[in-house]
């Protein structure tokens, strides 16, 4: 029997270790499977999350990195593993302090915990991760390397760094603006106010009891200004009482620390708890509005001064509103156009403001029109007319502007305008001053070059160029001063003008040139009318001189010829002539000149002719040769050619001359060099003309010469002049006998005269003359 048993307990036992064989192998397959589900849930929620798992050596070489390293830093696996440091990829301003912590990290065995760095990726771009990781090892126990989990945060490092933005922006904004908030519980009668509510006040937070129950009066109510306390204190409570949805608004003022007070503009809104219902508490704002206030009060009283301003300034003001109809117009409006701002109030702009074009005689309807239209503003051109209700005429200068509300639209137009009557007047006085010369009222040059360059066409050809020189302009501004030249040359333009046709163009070019351009004019022509001109002057007389010109004339007689080369032709033909005939021309004046002098004074010429004779004695006496003493005659004939430019009346006084009378009396020997020294036969005499008041002392005048530096022939005359002037009877002195200015003549010799020369006119000629 007990072989069976064995067997069957065998047979058992097997069967048993079967079953339970194949049962754990099925619970072994089972956990695999389980297992191998779980690592491909890990590996797709790593490989589509923004984490990666790393492992590295000793070393810090890489020596495991997952794929979804790819989607934070750029790199695949192979890139990195084998490849590249831990360290790598840190930013290169921090490779150095990572480079010491990893090594740190790697002999410590530390454990890392929710580190954020900076990292590098691929591209370049910097991202931040979140660092975890502790070191593993191996079966002995021994540290083998280090593996962690690296996480990116880069959206949630920016966004703490927006919201680090958003606060520091708050703070600034809060503290630029000047603006306090606060926030209000009514259950417990509990204010709190930020730092700012209490510094745009010049306080600090810790003088009030701020954040505590029963607090509202302390803090807010006995700050506002005593005649504000009770509407605001009011309007604060009200809030609770009506409708807290709305809007809190309130407007006071408060007391800053230094006394002054500060408008506020407070603001507030009830709060709502957790499910949306309304509290009792409420936030605000405080914002100082005291600039603007001021604004307010400056800007109402700069209205009330532009009202009074515009109602008072010289230039005239209407109104319209966005019809074209008259609203307001001051006084200088009323003035100039007739009506009143009654009258006109209500009324079409173009009834009241009657402007028509000067040119045209237009009416011009439109102004308002075209401002409301375009909504800029506009500016009437020149020429334009103001007719009044009562039929007067103004011309104005005006600019229309748009009146814009709030929204900047047009909603009517301002004109401002002035009585430009007396301004246009000038203004062609200036226009045809500007074309004009002013003393003889022929065009100028100006206008002569731009005539010039227009009648240079064909059709007005043969076009002849005439150039006029004035002869002797110069002697007679020296003889008789500038406004008998301004007479030569005004005698001159009206003899151009009764030679030359109207439309010929007659200009005064330069000081004493004329010009004149003859359209369709042959030489021929030309030269009968110079020849006229010359016949019609030379009968004129200035001062006692005949009129005398030079001229000199070119024609252009084809197209391709050049006007600038034809005037040069005319103007140099011109100065040949008047340098040809310049010293006769010269000598004629000067000798015209002194006849009329001679003709005024007929003394004078009685006076020149004993000095001429008594100074050829007295030069034979002195031994001067024959062609010396024909100088010193015809000197003395000349001597005093220069009171030709002094007053009559100056001449003849009796009584003693004025020291600005002397003075001009003085002038005569300058001017008498002035007049002759341009002509090369007078160049000689006019230097003893000059020095023959010039005293032996060295007091004469008008250079203060002394002794010898007199030239000999002016002290000869000076001498002779003084004594035939004391032995004839003269305005200012009557006839002494020879004896006393033979006296006279002694007492100053070696003061006012050469002593040597009044020796030999005493002795040789004065005593002769008395023994015969």
């Amino acid at each position: 029997m007990a072989e069976p048993v064995s067997i069957a307990l065998i047979t058992s036992l097997a069967a048993g270790f079967m079953l339970f064989h194949l049962h754990y192998r099925r619970k072994v397959n089972e956990s695999l499977d389980a297992l191998k589900k779980d690592q491909e849930r890990f590996q797709d929620m790593a490989g589509n999350s923004r984490s990666y798992i790393w492992e590295m050596n000793m070393d810090g070489l890489h020596t495991y990195i997952s794929p979804s390293v790819e989607r934070v830093l750029g790199y695949k696996p192979h890139e990195l593993i084998g490849v590249k440091m831990i360290y790598d990829m840190a930013v290169q301003e921090e490779l150095d302090s990572v480079k010491r912590f990893t090594e740190d990290l790697l002999s410590q065995g530390k454990i890392i915990e929710n580190m954020e760095m900076k990292q590098v990726t691929k591209n370049g771009e910097i991202v931040w991760v979140l660092v975890n990781g502790k070191p593993f090892y191996d079966l002995a126990g021994r540290q083998i390397g280090f593996r962690g989990l690296d996480t990116d945060i880069t959206e949630r490092k920016r966004a703490e760094s927006s919201l680090v933005e958003s606060e520091e922006r708050y703070d600034s904004i809060m503290k630029i603006s000047n603006t306090g908030v606060w926030e209000y519980d009514d259950k417990r009668k509990r204010l709190w106010c930020s730092d700012e509510y209490f510094s745009m006040l010049g306080f600090e937070s810790g003088e009030f009891p701020n954040d505590q129950t029963n607090n509202l009066s302390e803090v807010w109510g006995e700050l506002l200004y005593p005649t504000d306390r009770d509407p605001a204190m009011e309007t604060f409570e009200n809030y609770f009482k009506t409708d807290p949805t709305r809007l809190y608004e309130n407007t006071f003022r408060m007391k800053r620390k230094d006394g002054s007070f500060a408008w506020i503009w407070s603001r507030g809104k009830i709060l709502r708890d957790s499910e949306g219902h309304l509290t009792r508490s409420m936030v605000g704002l405080h914002i100082d509005i005291t600039k603007m206030k001021e604004l307010e009060a400056q800007l109402s009283l700069e209205k009330e001064q532009f009202k009074t301003t515009l109602m008072s300034i010289g230039e005239a003001v209407i109104s319209t509103n966005r019809s074209g109809q008259v609203v307001m117009m001051n006084q200088v409006a009323e003035q100039l156009t007739g009506w009143s701002q009654q009258e006109a109030k209500g009324s079409p702009l173009v009834k009241v403001f009657h402007v028509v074009d000067e040119f045209t005689g237009e009416q011009i309807t439109d102004i308002a029109e075209r401002v409301m239209r375009t909504g800029e503003s506009i500016s009437l051109a020149s020429g334009k007319i103001l007719y009044s209700r009562h039929k007067n005429t103004f011309h104005i200068q005006d600019r229309a502007t748009p009146i814009r509300n709030q929204k900047g639209i047009p909603s009517g137009v301002v004109i401002v305008f002035r009585d430009f009557s007396e301004q246009k007047k000038k203004q062609n006085e200036i226009e045809y001053l500007s074309y004009h010369d002013q003393l003889t009222g022929l065009y100028n040059r100006r206008y002569f070059e731009e005539e010039m360059k227009r009648l240079d066409k064909g059709r007005n050809l043969p076009l002849t160029l005439v150039m006029v020189d004035v002869n002797g302009l110069k002697l007679i501004n020296d003889a008789f001063g500038h406004l008998s030249g301004d007479d030569l040359l005004r005698a001159v333009a009206e003899g151009l003008r009764e030679v030359f046709r109207g439309d010929d163009i007659i200009t005064r070019v330069g000081g004493d040139e004329f010009a004149v351009l003859l359209p369709r004019t042959p030489a021929e022509i030309t030269r009968r009318r110079l020849t006229d001109l010359e016949n019609h002057l030379y009968a004129e007389k200035v001062q006692g001189v005949s009129i005398s010109i030079s001229s000199g004339f070119s024609t252009k007689h084809t197209d391709d010829e050049d006007i600038l080369e034809v005037f040069r032709r005319a103007d140099h033909l011109m100065y040949q002539t008047k340098v040809s005939n310049r010293p006769q021309t010269r000598k004629m004046m000067i000798d015209e000149l002194l006849q009329f002098f001679y003709n005024r004074h007929p003394e004078e010429a009685i006076h020149a002719k004993s000095v001429s004779d008594m100074a050829d004695r007295l030069g034979k006496v002195l031994g001067l040769s024959a062609e010396d003493r024909q100088e010193i005659r015809h000197t003395a004939l000349y001597h005093d050619i220069g009171k030709l430019a002094v007053k009559k009346e100056i001449l003849m006084k009796s009584d003693a001359l004025s020291p600005q009378e002397r003075e001009e009396l003085e002038r005569h020997p300058e001017i008498g060099y002035s007049i002759l020294s341009s002509i090369s036969e007078f160049a000689a005499i006019a230097e003893y003309i000059l020095a023959h008041h010039e005293r032996w002392d060295g007091q004469g005048y008008p250079n203060r010469l002394q002794g010898s530096d007199i030239p000999l022939k002016a002290r000869i005359i000076h001498v002779v002049e003084v004594y035939d002037n004391l032995t004839r009877t003269t305005a200012y002195r009557n006839k002494r006998s020879k004896d006393e200015a033979m006296e006279e003549i002694r007492l100053h010799a070696g003061k006012q005269f050469d002593p040597h020369i009044v020796e030999r006119l005493t002795h040789d000629i004065l005593e002769a003359e008395t023994h015969e």
